[in-house]
């Protein structure tokens, strides 16, 4: 069991390690993340946290979740979600407590949890990246068609499972083993590495792709890279990608929700 943070996603960019290696990175916004009730096995029968992220209208919440807000004494949350503890670290944390990114540190390994991009009804090839058969002769219209799905006369029937054209997108994914790249302040953006598949801050298995013509440097040129490429010294500003975040081309503003994400530690 481990202690999952509720995070949005802000963009990607990408930064510079110590080798001079250019590293691909997701920013998330990580916190500040407030502990609204602490589940214990007497009473619920189970040991969990109940976790409040994002700020809400007093208006718009419910008179019950205002008064379970003002019990924790925090302002209403947009975002609750539970995460299950052993009765041992659940004891750790009070109602009210902050948690920020100082729980995780710089390489840690974490899995990230989110809804990955709808992209609606779509056919084999796209889906499950099925070859196009050859445009010649005696193919006719049948070049991205799945082809034969029956399973003959035994069992007659189609096999569960199969993959066939469908619902794309728009599921629960879990990014396993994903490097965290640095860790800052509870308000702060957090950068991990690896790239999103989704606007709902799906990230992908962490990697390093080097630069052309871009040689291991002494820490002296690496600070002259970074401000060159930055402009300088501080972290490089969040370039939101136009065909995984969701931005509309014409005004600049993002044109879906940006959903949220569980760090684990």
């Amino acid at each position: 069991m481990a202690l999952e943070l509720i995070c949005r996603k802000v963009g990607m960019t990408q930064i510079f390690n110590d080798s001079g290696e250019c590293v691909p990175v997701t920013v998330l916004e990580a916190g500040p993340n407030t502990i609204l009730q602490r589940k214990t096995e007497e009473t619920d029968g189970y040991a969990a946290l109940q976790i409040g992220y994002g700020e809400r209208k007093q208006s718009r919440t419910s008179k019950a979740a205002a008064g379970h807000f003002q019990k924790a004494g925090v302002a209403p949350r947009r975002i609750v979600r539970e995460s299950r503890l052993s009765a041992e670290e659940a004891a750790a944390h009070e109602v009210g407590q902050a948690i920020d990114t100082g729980i995780f540190a710089e390489g840690q390994r974490v899995d990230v949890i989110g809804t990955s991009k709808g992209r609606g009804t779509s056919g084999v090839v796209r889906r499950h990246n099925f070859v196009i058969k050859r445009r010649t002769h005696g193919t006719h219209e049948g070049h991205r068609h799945p082809g034969s799905v029956g399973a003959g006369s035994y069992p007659g029937r189609v096999i569960k499972g199969k993959k066939m054209p469908g619902r794309y997108g728009n599921t629960r994914t879990t990014a396993r083993w994903t490097t965290t790249t640095t860790g800052m302040a509870m308000t702060a953006p957090m950068w991990s590495s690896g790239t999103t598949r989704a606007t709902t801050a799906t990230i992908g298995a962490p990697h390093a792709r080097r630069r052309r013509n871009l040689a291991p440097c002494s820490r002296s040129t690496l600070s002259k890279r970074n401000s060159r490429a930055f402009g300088s010294a501080s972290p490089p500003t969040i370039r939101p990608q136009w065909g995984h975040s969701g931005v509309d081309r014409r005004t600049g503003r993002s044109s879906r929700h940006h959903g949220h994400v569980f760090f684990t530690t």
